[in-house]
């Protein structure tokens, strides 16, 4: 249990009992055991992934391999960003959702002169994809999500 971020543990805790507090007495193990996050006092993968101090130390390649170009194609001289990211998969979700975000371009939708712009992609879909990346991945394989962004395409 050493590995567990008591912070993400309580968040996730509340998030699932639908509350807004926290009920202290509550023993943390029974609470994981009974949603599939530890088995036998060891946190299981989804627990390691989700609530993990360092999940990379026990799944190193459960990160993301972030890309951006500023052309069509993946050439090295097109490059402009790249990154590594890595932490429990609320942090990788959040940190590569601002990636996308800051790499895609924005349309007008309102007259205003000093209207925010909206993504080219909708903010759902990039969310979608990624969530689904994310929880859908194969743990066995070894080697990271990338996520490239290009000039026309994600």
């Amino acid at each position: 249990m050493r590995e567990v971020n008591p912070w993400l543990c309580r968040r996730l805790i509340l998030k699932l009992r639908g509350k807004r507090t926290f009920d202290d007495g509550i023993v943390l193990e029974t609470l994981l055991t009974e949603e599939g996050l530890l088995r036998e006092e060891r946190l299981t993968w989804a627990g390691l992934l989700l609530l993990g101090q360092k999940p990379q130390k026990f799944l190193p390649a459960s990160y993301i391999e972030f890309r951006a170009y500023n052309w069509h194609t993946a050439a090295e001289s097109a490059l402009l960003t790249r990154k590594r990211i890595d932490g429990p998969l609320s942090e990788i979700f959040e940190t590569t959702q601002r990636l996308l975000l800051s790499h895609l371009r924005t349309k007008q939708v309102e007259e205003s002169f000093n209207s925010l712009g909206v993504p080219e992609i909708p903010l759902e879909a990039l969310q979608g994809a990624l969530a689904n990346a994310l929880v859908h991945r194969d743990l066995l394989v070894e080697a990271p999500i990338q996520v490239a962004v290009f000039r026309d395409h994600v």
